[in-house]
C-alpha cells in the first residue's frame, strides 16, 4: 500500500506498514487455510447438511454468502434451488473460487464479488440488503 500524499516530498511513495487486518484478510488468499477447512468433513458435510436439509428456505431466494471462500457454502445454496447467490470475498481467494464456481457448474447461479460488504454494493451502483436471513427477517 502506497501512503497518501502529503505536502513533504519526502514523504512521497512511502509505503505504509501492513495492519493486522492486512494480514487477516491476506491470510485468506492463500489456499490452505481454506483445503483445512473443506478436509474437515464433519464441519463440511454439516453445512451441507443443514443448507439442503432446510431447500425450502432457500428455494427461489436470493442469498448474500459474506466471506464466502471457496465458495461452498453458495454451491450447497445453489444446489438447495437458490434463485441467485451472491458471494462475497475480500481476498485473492476470489480468482480460485470463480474457477471452483464455473468447473461445478453453478456459474449461472453463483456470482463471485471481490470486495468488502460495505464497498460492494456502493462499487456495483446499488446497496447490497438482506432483508431475511434463511428466510427469517432480520
Amino acid at each position: 500500500r502506497v501512503a497518501p500524499p502529503t505536502n513533504d516530498d519526502d514523504d512521497l511513495g512511502k509505503l505504509e506498514k501492513p495492519t493486522s487486518k492486512d494480514y487477516y484478510v491476506d491470510s485468506y488468499s492463500h489456499f490452505a487455510i481454506h483445503e483445512e477447512m473443506l478436509k474437515d468433513r464433519a464441519r463440511t458435510l454439516s453445512y451441507r447438511k443443514a443448507i439442503l436439509g432446510s431447500a425450502e428456505l432457500f428455494r427461489g431466494k436470493v442469498v448474500l454468502d459474506v466471506g464466502c471462500g471457496t465458495g461452498i457454502l453458495s454451491m450447497f445454496a445453489a444446489q438447495a434451488g437458490a434463485r441467485k447467490v451472491i458471494a462475497v470475498d475480500c481476498s485473492d481467494i476470489v480468482d480460485q473460487t470463480r474457477m471452483i464456481v464455473e468447473a461445478n457448474d453453478f456459474g449461472d447461479i453463483v456470482e463471485v464479488v471481490k470486495g468488502k460488504i460495505e464497498e460492494v454494493g456502493k462499487k456495483r451502483g446499488r446497496a447490497i440488503q438482506s432483508s431475511s436471513v434463511a428466510g427469517r427477517p432480520v
